[in-house]
């Protein structure tokens, strides 16, 4: 019976007779849009899971699942579980990160996000095959998270809520599991190894020989099945939902060979030899070089597992002066906690009694403890050396300082560099080739030595893997992302390693970045009948919120000067690269900022003011204008030093043939007293405005097709930001120049640019070595195995090598940048 439709049965968009699928469902024919529809589909029926079509068509596809369901997927429903561990995006949709059983190549990965990426409601899946986690955004009023779930489950992977303990829990099962079955098929190995010498020997002939072949099979039978166990299981659900993966391969090359050895011991015994010992060797090897491969991967990302560690897991929660032992992942915004000597700060907040020194090498990689005070800030994760403090909880726990340094970290192990789109389209072929040589392997031999024919076949099975290709990016990444971490030095997503190993034009911001942003009041002019402190008075008033450099030296003059009250403002503004605005008490207006703009907005700069710019304004110098009402009350003259190594980084980056520019909002005359005392040649472009800066970013990258990087810290350079190839925002900036950052230097150290192209350039190195190793490795290996050169044992111990190479050279990459100077 055929069901007449104009649209795909499962998403139900319009079929064309080009792209027209059509399948069996049950007793029914029904067309599908694409491959991926008709393979969720099966999925859906195969594991009774066919009400959600009819609760789909009633428009309810959010109600229960069905009776025979695995129930247990029904927690990633509960209110507290997704209240805990969700997170939800601007977009409304949800994000969550799983812990997946059942990982173990890159082929995993690829069925994975093949059959998540095809359901609605699903927007982004990132798998990690180094942690075996899932990074899954989805739209909850689509799907629930437990259909998701059972989706996965259904297809051989079972989930969980990633918690840090429960994921090095489940990875130590894992391991114990793994490590039984080797030390069955260790013991099945040795065992055999006798009766093979036996065999060998002499005993081949005779009443003893059929009984050497029975124990055999005693021995390589539980071994098949119980150490293999893995292998089959992954390699039946692959064929059920018709995504092969590298365990049909392998499970065919042993079956395969069990299967002969035992028709030669049951039913002809005298026409042939047996190979047991091969089955359970070749298992013995593969799981070995499976359960090694899993234990490097684990370390390469060990620094991602280290700064989980520095988040304490409990915390004192005081209320009343009573003390209460709590989990910090319930800790609420305004609560208070006691943190004694040599405990880590459990969450970042401010300090409300207590004075200790703190060691935040953490967070800033400074080994050197800092003074805190009341009303100073800490961060989660940095430890408090001696005195008590009180500290009252100012962001919860995924939200802090070191929650939002794991997030970025985890987030670009998971995120792929374009270079990983050539893997991409090899693996999901890899398999279908494999089986084919194979094939033709066995017909090429069979008509001279079955046996032959058997075993190079099954060499060509084991031999060839993908695994290599899946690891080649994955494993530098994550290498690279454990080096910047260590160096304070974030980057939120791996295709700026790409980006920045071939960039040839720098783009720096001054105040901030190459100066220290640490201005300094050095003269104050008051062009009108008023006291200093008035003066400050008003301008603390209009700086008193603000993180930007001239703000944080008026109000350190406000403290020096004892100000601590302020005038009330109503209808404040800034405007980025020009200064500040607002409506004083009975309606006065009050303007601080740059020259033009005091101009612009009808402020008469008297002729006082204009001859103290000429005669005293101190060389690379900044001055601040102040005007209420009509008038300018006061000049401020602000100075800046060079940060100490500006002037050598920047003549390192030169001599490596990259061109350096100057974007600022400052006068010409400073920026090219700024560049002569740096000595480098650098292009300078002033007077700009945040849009000048981001248009001029453009102009530059018109030119020749250059990709260009942006350093900057101020919200005035968040465009600029946003516009360049790579951004590169310093530790110290404003939130909203964070966000606009592709890389964040935590430290706020210039010279951790060469670190970055360094490490970039090596990065993209190792993952072209590694593609290139697994590319050589299957060229060499496979035509060896199709001549018969290579036995099923020696194509075990081959397979596992190869991956074993990838993440070995990408280990590499801490070695080299480590002895290597920068750059």
């Amino acid at each position: 019976m055929i069901h007449k439709t104009d649209n795909c049965f499962h998403c139900g968009l319009p079929v064309t007779p080009q792209n027209i699928i059509t399948i069996k469902i049950q007793s029914n024919m029904e067309n599908f849009c694409c491959i991926g529809c008709s393979g969720v589909c099966e999925v859906i029926y195969n594991n009774g899971l066919q009400g959600f079509y009819d609760r789909v068509q009633s428009n309810n596809p959010l109600s229960p699942p069905p009776p025979n369901t695995n129930n247990n997927n029904n927690i990633f429903d509960l209110p507290e579980v997704l209240d805990e561990y969700i997170t939800i995006d601007n977009d409304d949709f949800h994000k969550i990160k799983l812990l997946v059983e059942g990982i173990h190549c890159a082929a995993c990965v690829w069925l994975i996000e093949k059959a998540l990426n095809d359901i609605d409601g699903v927007k982004k899946i990132a798998v990690n095959l180094s942690s075996k986690s899932l990074m899954l955004k989805w739209n909850p009023s689509v799907i629930k998270l437990s259909h998701i779930s059972q989706i996965l489950q259904s297809i051989g992977y079972k989930t969980h809520i990633y918690d840090n303990s429960d994921a090095n829990y489940q990875m130590e099962q894992s391991n114990r599991k793994k490590l039984y079955r080797i030390i069955f098929a260790g013991f099945a190995m040795m065992n055999l190894l006798w009766i093979s010498i036996s065999l060998y020997s002499g005993a081949d002939e005779g009443e003893y020989r059929n009984w050497f072949h029975i124990l055999g099979f005693l021995l390589a039978t539980p071994t098949l099945f119980y150490s293999g166990f893995d292998f089959l299981k992954g390699a039946f659900l692959s064929i059920k939902i018709k995504h092969l993966n590298m365990d049909v391969p392998v499970s065919i090359g042993a079956v395969a060979t069990w299967s002969y050895s035992t028709y030669i011991t049951f039913f002809n015994p005298t026409i042939g030899d047996v190979y047991f010992d091969t089955v359970v060797n070749f298992i013995f090897v593969i799981l070995i070089g499976r359960y090694l491969e899993s234990s490097a991967r684990a370390r390469a990302i060990f620094s991602t597992q280290r700064l989980v560690n520095l988040q304490p897991t409990n915390a004192t929660l005081i209320n009343n002066n009573i003390e209460k032992i709590t989990q910090v992942r319930l800790l609420k915004i305004g609560e208070c906690v006691i943190v004694r000597p040599g405990e880590k700060i459990p969450i970042d907040g401010i300090i409300k009694s207590g004075l200790s020194d703190i060691n935040e090498a953490s967070i800033t990689g400074e080994s050197i403890p800092v003074i805190k005070k009341n009303g100073d800030f800490v961060y989660a994760g940095t430890i408090n050396t001696n005195g008590v403090l009180i500290v009252e909880i100012k962001q919860i726990l995924q939200h802090s300082t070191l929650g939002k340094i794991i997030e970025l970290v985890e987030r670009l192990q998971e995120s792929k560099p374009p270079i990983q789109n050539i893997t991409d389209k090899i693996v999901p072929w890899f398999v279908f080739i494999t089986l084919s040589l194979s094939v033709i392997t066995f017909f090429i031999w069979v008509g001279v030595d079955f046996e032959k024919a058997l075993l190079s076949s099954v060499s060509v099975l084991i031999i060839t893997c993908p695994c290599a290709f899946g690891l080649a990016t994955p494993m530098a990444v994550a290498v690279a992302s454990g080096i910047s971490a260590k160096f304070g030095i974030l980057i939120k997503d791996s295709t700026s390693f790409e980006t920045l190993s071939s960039i040839k034009h720098f783009v720096f911001d001054k105040t901030g970045t190459l100066t220290t942003g640490k201005l300094t009041i050095k003269n104050l002019f008051l062009a009108q009948d008023i006291t200093e402190n008035y003066f400050y008075k008003i301008a603390y008033s209009l700086e008193k919120n603000s993180k930007h450099p001239v703000a944080q030296a008026v109000i350190n003059k406000a403290t020096e000067l004892n100000i601590d009250n302020h005038y009330t403002l109503d209808n404040f503004k800034s405007y980025p690269g020009l200064g500040v605005a607002a409506i004083m008490d009975n309606n006065t207006k009050i303007f601080m900022g740059k020259y033009d703009f005091l101009k612009n907005n009808k402020i008469n700069i008297s002729k006082k003011c204009n001859n103290f710019i000429k005669q005293k304004t101190i060389k690379n110098s900044t001055n601040v204008f102040l005007g209420v009402d009509n008038l300018c009350i006061g000049i401020i003259t602000l100075t800046d030093s060079i940060v100490h190594n500006a002037s050598d980084v920047l003549k390192k980056l030169s001599q490596h043939n990259i061109e350096l520019n100057l974007l600022t909002g400052d006068k010409k005359e400073v920026a090219m007293n700024l560049r002569q005392q740096l000595a480098v040649n650098i292009k300078i472009y002033a007077d700009l405005l945040p849009e000048d800066k981001k248009n001029k970013i453009k102009e530059l990258q018109k030119n020749n097709n250059n990709k260009i990087a942006m350093v900057g810290d101020g919200i005035n350079d968040a465009p600029a930001l946003m516009q360049a190839d790579v951004g590169i925002g310093m530790g110290n900036s404003d939130d909203i120049a964070l966000q606009s950052s592709d890389i964040i230097l935590l430290q706020n150290k210039l010279e951790h640019i060469h670190l970055l192209i360094s490490l970039s350039k090596q990065t993209i190195k190792t993952i072209k070595q590694n593609i290139g190793l697994s590319v050589l490795y299957n060229i060499i290996m496979v035509p060896l195995a199709m001549a018969s050169f290579v036995t099923p044992l020696v194509a075990a111990i081959a397979m596992p090598i190869s991956s074993l190479l990838v993440i070995l050279n990408a280990g590499l990459i801490n070695f080299k940048i480590k002895k290597g100077s920068w750059m």
